[in-house]
């Protein structure tokens, strides 16, 4: 079945893109979101440096129709990304660590 609409939306602010195609009696929703920060040091001296590094989430939601429920599948740190920097100091050697890989499904009911 093709959508009856679609439409794409874009916020430069939040990297945020999603991608709306409605059908005749739902809509499915895919968005994404994207991050990214460039490599830059934390403090002063020698190895206290944050790498470059992006962290991509996204989600894809199924509304029934009328709205009264949904189901999302959903991911956040798509890209993998942990080791992302490392604050070096004569007493101590710490590591910059991401969030790991994380996805799910959720559901919603509206009353």
């Amino acid at each position: 079945m093709a959508p009856a609409s679609a439409s794409i939306s874009w916020n430069k602010l939040s990297s945020w893109c999603g991608l709306h195609l409605e059908f005749s009696r739902y809509l499915l929703l895919f968005s994404a979101n994207y991050a990214f920060s460039s490599k830059y040091k934390e403090v002063i001296g020698d190895g206290n440096v944050m790498k470059p590094y992006g962290v991509l989430d996204g989600s894809v939601t199924w509304n029934a129709p009328n709205d009264k429920f949904f189901v999302r599948l959903w991911g956040r740190n798509l890209t993998d990304q942990h080791d992302v920097g490392t604050l070096l100091s004569s007493l101590y050697y710490e590591k910059q660590l991401l969030q790991p890989i994380t996805y799910g499904i959720s559901g919603g009911v509206k009353f």
